[in-house]
């Protein structure tokens, strides 16, 4: 009963971020607010101390934002409050809107980095990967004790790898046949569950209460009662983020 990643304090929400909220109450423990930057990252701590035993905060520097932002800022930040924070997120590679390699190569450098930092804070990670996973791999690789979270995983090439390696699968909201492959194929206890609110629904605004239909999309396909699914999936999430929601 957690929705595992979410934007809520994106702009999408500012009409009415406590009615999506006093929702998602009524189906869930917990969400997972998650940060990009400075900014983001501040808001997600500001919401989690507003809602705190409800909101929980992963902070990192998405890939976005490493070719033009003060990394060393943004560390910063990061590092000082790390005590606040349940995850570093979301951090990796976006190759679909950063073509240049040099830009590629600068997100490669940051997420190295980044790695470097969740070891050195004892924090799980939340990746972002867009067209670039023989990259995330690769560099992941290097880093075989930290804990990885691949976020909204839509690539059964590289399911077996990231099972091999222990990552967790989070299955979004959004249907289609390789999160379909992915859910049949992969453990029940390899997976997690999220929105990435309020994107990835077909019918305008996502929200965290709607990640109930990731629940149901793997009891459908595996064939396992919903209230099964529910209670590993609750268990997942408490395991990798080393929290008693």
């Amino acid at each position: 009963m957690i929705d595992a990643h979410c934007h809520l304090m994106h702009e999408k929400f500012n009409a009415d971020r406590s009615n999506v909220l006093a929702r998602a109450k009524t189906k869930l423990k917990a969400i997972v607010e998650t940060g990009g930057n400075m900014e983001q990252n501040e808001a997600a701590l500001n919401f989690r101390n507003q809602h705190k035993k409800f909101v929980y905060a992963a902070i990192g520097l998405a890939p976005h934002f490493a070719t033009t932002t003060n990394v060393p800022a943004e560390f910063e930040f990061i590092e000082r409050n790390a005590e606040d924070a349940i995850a570093m997120g979301e951090i990796g590679l976006e190759y679909h809107y950063f073509p240049d390699e040099k830009d590629r190569e600068r997100q490669k450098q940051v997420f190295r980095e980044q790695l470097i930092l969740a070891e050195k804070l004892g924090l799980p990670i939340v990746t972002h990967c867009r067209e670039a996973y023989p990259d995330l791999f690769m560099i992941l690789q290097d880093f075989p004790h930290q804990k990885v979270m691949l976020h909204f995983f839509n690539k059964p090439a590289f399911m077996q790898e990231a099972l091999k390696r222990g990552y967790m699968l989070s299955i979004a909201t959004l249907k289609s046949k390789e999160i379909d492959k992915i859910i049949k194929n992969a453990p029940l206890n390899n997976l997690l569950s999220e929105t990435d609110s309020p994107y990835l629904w077909s019918e305008g605004r996502n929200e965290p209460a709607n990640v109930a239909a990731a629940w149901e999309r793997i009891s459908e396909i595996k064939g396992i009662p919903l209230e099964e699914v529910k209670s590993a999936l609750f268990a997942n999430a408490a395991k990798f983020f080393e929290v008693s929601f």
